[in-house]
């Protein structure tokens, strides 16, 4: 990532220079890099939870109701979050948002754990557009993920190179719309 694009750069605009572009260029890196990791912390979260279900299956009812086996899925996940607290010492909901995220449809989540891969989308960022989208389906939560993350582009409608991830107040300028859109028209759908 181009330091200059984090909001250093040299020059008259603000920015700063020298060692500040190198601190910059370090903290953007230690950034993406949290990102990154996030993303194999959330691999290995779905890992374990899965192993957790499949291993402890036999002690689910034989014959389970929809809601014996959402208490039973509920329970393995719950396991998930306590071991992940006690191995790392977050708090217990940080925990449980880590396992929520980490066993989300795939289809719904693939845009933000794409950009955590690349080192564009916190944690944080993905948890959220997650948690905004939820109660939509996966396809629909997917589309508006992949564009409210969508890279900024020039006037030929191109990526600018060497970006640093959006903004909060990008991020939430593109959200809005996006989900005012949607509403929009599953309310027209509706009427019809």
């Amino acid at each position: 990532v181009g330091v200059g694009a984090r909001g250093g750069g040299g020059g008259g605009g603000g920015g700063v220079g020298g060692r500040g572009e190198r601190a910059v260029g370090v903290v953007g890196g230690v950034e993406a890099g949290r990102a990154w990791a996030d993303s194999v912390s959330l691999d290995a979260t779905a890992r374990m939870v899965a192993e957790l279900e499949s291993d402890f299956s036999d002690l689910a009812v034989e014959r389970p109701t929809v809601k014996g086996w959402t208490r039973f899925l509920r329970s393995c996940r719950s396991v998930a979050a306590r071991e992940i607290q006690v191995a790392t010492g977050l708090p217990i909901t940080q925990c449980q948002r880590r396992v929520w995220l980490a066993v989300c449809e795939p289809e719904r989540v693939r845009p933000v754990r794409d950009g955590m891969r690349l080192g564009l989308v916190t944690f944080a960022r993905a948890v959220a557009l997650t948690e905004a989208t939820a109660h939509l389906d996966a396809l629909t939560a997917a589309a508006i993920a992949t564009r409210v993350l969508r890279p900024l582009t020039g006037p030929a409608g191109v990526p600018l190179p060497g970006l640093a991830p959006l903004s909060q107040a990008t991020f939430a300028t593109r959200l809005r719309p996006q989900m005012g859109l949607h509403h929009g028209l599953g309310g027209e759908e509706a009427r019809r």
